[in-house]
């Protein structure tokens, strides 16, 4: 996509305000209770992380791609199993939310729940997309720390399920079920026949992710 710039998200949540009365409406007081895991199998070997086990845990980013000429904002969505004691790791996207930011900052929430609900309804789920750019990615990062992504001239498969969304006094969320496989390559630019090759790929089958997406980061 041509005149595009990729900034990274981090949004304050802002608290609803009363139309009657002065006061603020706070926020729920508990905290919920997110579930997080990961399994599957990467290159011929079962790989499992939970929550707070050797140090992995359900990470969420959010960015946007701008449309420089309709000035749009192109919203992408991460979702991932990481551990700071350990290199790898799994993140799948979604993408892409097209926002106004004349109407507001960021997406609402009824946007945020109906863009996340498309990605579970097999009759509008779009198929793999580099970068996530307009459809659904997986990254990988192995042991060495090579960075590997899907490509969607060599679609996988995937399904999202249990979508349900929630939210706390730290923001809101789409919790899901996210069953794929897909192979992963980190590719190398040749400057000399000026195309990319293939350093090193990785096959995950079977794999089942158990997460959730944030609104907001």
């Amino acid at each position: 996509m041509k005149n595009i710039l990729i900034i990274t998200a981090f949004l304050a949540f802002l608290p609803f305000i009363g139309c009657n009365k002065p006061e603020v409406i706070p926020a729920p007081s508990e905290r919920i209770e997110l579930k997080q895991h990961f399994i599957g199998t990467i290159n011929g070997t079962q790989v499992e992380w939970t929550k707070n086990v050797d140090g992995y845990k359900n990470i969420t980013a959010s960015e946007y791609e701008i449309d420089t000429a309709l000035y749009i904002f192109h919203w992408k969505y991460y979702a991932g199993m990481a551990s700071e004691a350990d290199p790898k790791t799994v993140r799948i996207g979604i993408g892409s939310l097209q926002h106004d930011p004349n109407v507001r900052a960021d997406p609402s929430i009824e946007s945020f729940k109906n863009f996340v609900a498309k990605f579970g309804d097999p009759n509008t789920a779009p198929g793999f997309s580099d970068n996530a750019s307009d459809g659904f990615e997986v990254q990988y990062v192995d042991p060495a720390g090579s960075r590997q992504k899907s490509d969607e001239t060599n679609p996988g498969t995937y399904t999202f399920t249990n979508l349900q969304y929630k939210e706390d006094q730290n923001g809101e969320y789409m919790t899901f079920v996210c069953k794929f496989s897909a192979t992963v390559y980190d590719k190398r630019r040749d400057t000399a026949k000026m195309i990319d090759t293939i350093h090193k790929l990785s096959v995950i089958q079977d794999a089942t992710f158990t997460g959730y997406f944030k609104r907001v980061k």
